[in-house]
């Protein structure tokens, strides 16, 4: 009989964590609600299209789209690019210099820090990647 209880238990414990996770706010909810957000660098660029709150929810998707659609179609839009994101959202230091993936005013390290995230795409890209004059141009930026 204990043991009937011990597994109903744990059948129980998980439902009530299921339930509960389920109704765990997203980072975009908490910031909807003036909870506390972690302060992320401003984008060189126009705000996105979409807007912030959409692309904060959704980029990991859209990356991943994007990722799927270069690796297995060829195609290599410059503007829907995580090199284009980093061109827009990179952070310099007092020297000047781009700070990296490993330095907490890296754009995508101040949310992902916040929700205990990891970061898996700079085993393999570049996170700090150089850029023409043109390159930057062609994305809408001013040149640094």
């Amino acid at each position: 009989m204990k043991a009937v209880f011990s597994s109903c238990g744990h059948l129980i414990a998980i439902l009530a964590l299921m339930v509960n996770l389920s109704i765990v706010p997203t980072s975009v909810a908490l910031a909807e609600q003036n909870i506390p957000f972690p302060t992320v660098a401003k984008g060189m660029g126009e705000a996105h299209p979409e807007g912030n709150v959409t692309i904060r929810k959704n980029h990991p998707s859209l990356l991943s789209h994007q990722r799927d659609e270069t690796m297995r179609q060829g195609k290599r839009p410059l503007k829907e690019s995580l090199k284009a994101c980093l061109a827009c959202h990179q952070v310099r230091d007092n020297s000047g210099d781009v700070v990296g993936k490993d330095d907490p005013r890296f754009f995508c390290t101040a949310c992902h820090a916040y929700t205990a995230t990891t970061i898996d795409c700079f085993q393999c890209h570049n996170d700090r990647p150089k850029f023409t004059k043109e390159t930057l141009k062609s994305l809408g930026l001013n040149t640094p």
